[in-house]
């Protein structure tokens, strides 16, 4: 291949979920980040290393417990939860830095997840703050180039195809292990997609083409691994996150980073603390 041809360097960060959540421990609700910071700084370190041509935000940026339904009517639960908050620390953590990275003619794109989603169902119950409090407006993401994905959306990146995963595992429970099988079957394509906050690959052929086969990929997440809706129980909740390249016909390679203790290693550099 010559030198002088292209080649897109794209990263995809799933399940972020700036915010806050509250659990009992002793006897008292303690506050506590659903994010990673360790985990979104070994991340972004890598990012101004790695200078993506593109990038994808896959869903679920926010955690959005401010306007849960799983919130509702809980009051012990809503001290010290704020949107604003959420939103200004995700611009800061997130946002601001591909800014500055991803180049002008780049990509950067925006994919709802069901959390954003719970801002929709805020909305329609108090249509009076329409236009005030959706991260698209608030985060000005058009006008800084962002592009907006929604539920029915999938983004593609030359041959690899992007979804969150809640419009695939939604319907009905994902045991441990099947969630990659499910998505490849779903979509026959190579699909990336996050939502159940593990990692598994799913690999597909078929017999009318041997050549033709696909991979499915279930991303790990940037939140923190033990979440309060999870009670403190044991679970195969994993950190990390995705990049690669696409070559100028649309085939492309890809890596899934898993993230321990807030560090990982590529290329014989630590990154994260």
């Amino acid at each position: 291949m010559a030198a002088n041809i292209p080649i897109r360097r794209f990263m995809a960060l799933y399940d972020i979920h700036i915010g806050t959540d509250k659990r009992l421990v002793g006897g008292r609700m303690k506050s506590e980040l659903t994010h990673s910071l360790p985990a979104i700084k070994a991340v972004m370190e890598f990012a101004v290393d790695f200078k993506p041509d593109w990038v994808i935000l896959g869903g679920d940026q926010l955690n959005c417990g401010p306007v849960s339904h799983w919130n509702k009517g809980k009051p012990r639960l809503m001290p010290d939860l704020n949107l604003k908050w959420e939103m200004d620390e995700l611009d800061r953590l997130i946002l601001k830095p591909f800014d500055s990275i991803v180049p002008a003619r780049g990509r950067k794109v925006w994919k709802r997840g069901n959390h954003e989603n719970w801002i929709d169902q805020f909305v329609n119950e108090n249509p009076g703050v329409e236009g005030l409090c959706e991260p698209e407006n608030y985060l000005g993401l058009r006008e800084r180039g962002w592009e907006l994905a929604g539920d029915e959306d999938i983004v593609q990146f030359g041959k690899v195809n992007f979804i969150h995963g809640h419009e695939v595992f939604k319907r009905g429970t994902v045991l441990a292990g099947s969630g990659a099988k499910k998505l490849g079957n779903a979509y026959r394509r190579n699909i990336r997609a996050g939502h159940i906050h593990t990692y598994e690959v799913y690999t597909d052929i078929t017999p009318a083409d041997r050549s033709d086969y696909h991979t499915a990929i279930v991303l790990p997440a940037l939140a923190r691994a033990n979440q309060a809706y999870a009670g403190g129980s044991s679970s195969n909740y994993q950190q990390g996150f995705n990049f690669g390249y696409v070559m100028p016909d649309g085939s492309f390679t890809d890596y899934v980073v898993i993230i321990n203790n807030g560090r990982f290693v590529w290329n014989g550099r630590i990154y994260g603390r």
